[in-house]
């Protein structure tokens, strides 16, 4: 058997060069479908994170600040922009209380001082803390005011999210 001549089998040079440029451009396409894909994951997880933390920082602050009491010796409670100062009818929880904002760490911190002071951390991260009150006359009597709610803000690093949240006092 002879054999035609000018027939070769296999791949030429040319279908070698674009096969390889067409793996290429299909493994960059699915390398930025997956990296989007992970960098969407891994930011959503960090945010979801972050609002944990906060919802449990908030309902600590919720427990520290629904049984604060006047208390006529000192004066609290104590409103700033970012702290409150003050006292609660609870037992469990004795000792002049302060919820306060430090903006050089930005950590939000409760100070407990029942003869020793001790500062435990309640959230770190905070970009920003805000205290507001509401004041309404709620017993009627002679016209003045009382603290009727207190509304917390505070946004997180990272998190462009405010998060708020008005409390009640029960005193």
């Amino acid at each position: 058997l002879m054999k035609r001549a000018g027939t070769h089998s296999g791949f030429i040079l040319i279908e070698l060069v674009v096969t390889l440029i067409l793996i290429g451009v299909i493994g960059t396409f699915t390398s930025l479908f997956l990296y989007t894909g992970v960098t969407g994951f891994i930011t959503s997880k960090k945010i979801s994170e972050t609002a944990l933390k906060t919802q449990i920082a908030m309902d600590r602050i919720g427990i520290e600040l629904r049984n604060m009491v006047q208390d006529t010796t000192i004066p609290v409670p104590v409103f700033a922009s970012n702290s409150i100062r003050y006292k609660t009818d609870k037992t469990e929880m004795p000792g002049t209380r302060e919820i306060s904002f430090d903006s050089t760490t930005n950590r939000l911190n409760l100070r407990v001082d029942n003869g020793t002071p001790y500062l435990y951390l309640l959230l770190d991260g905070v970009q920003s803390f805000t205290v507001a009150t509401d004041a309404a006359d709620m017993d009627n009597e002679n016209s003045d005011n009382e603290l009727s709610a207190i509304r917390i803000g505070m946004q997180m690093v990272d998190v462009g999210t405010q998060f708020t949240m008005r409390f009640y006092p029960r005193n």
